[in-house]
């Protein structure tokens, strides 16, 4: 039985997250790039001091949300946030982004974008 090597993918996010998956399994590089996901989030929450209610701006780079501003509706286990987006046609639906994926926005900034000052 022949152990399955990290795939070429898991090696490329690898290098992004600063990790180096050539010679690992791909088992391991998975939970590699999971632990590393999670330290990642939870930093970012904690140097931000995150919680359910705050308004943040989403700066990672799926192009359907760049630059939209979302509440958050709670912070997962392993440091996901959870949010409720509109879909196409208006309705709330939950979904979840990476805490590195976000920003947190001071409440004036809200208030200026929005017009109410």
């Amino acid at each position: 039985m022949s152990i399955k090597k990290a795939t070429n993918k898991q090696i490329d996010y690898g290098k992004i997250l600063g990790l180096n998956l050539k010679s690992k399994s791909f088992r391991i590089a998975s939970a590699m790039i999971g632990d590393e996901i999670e330290k990642r989030c939870w930093k970012s929450i904690k140097t931000q001091e995150l919680k359910k209610g705050d308004k943040v701006k989403y700066i990672g780079n799926y192009k359907g949300r760049i630059n939209k501003i979302y509440t958050i509706n709670s912070i997962g286990k392993y440091g996901l946030i959870y949010l409720f987006i509109k879909d196409k046609f208006g309705n709330k639906k939950s979904s979840y982004a990476y805490a590195f994926y976000l920003k947190k926005i001071q409440n004036e900034l809200i208030s200026k974008k929005l017009g109410e000052v």
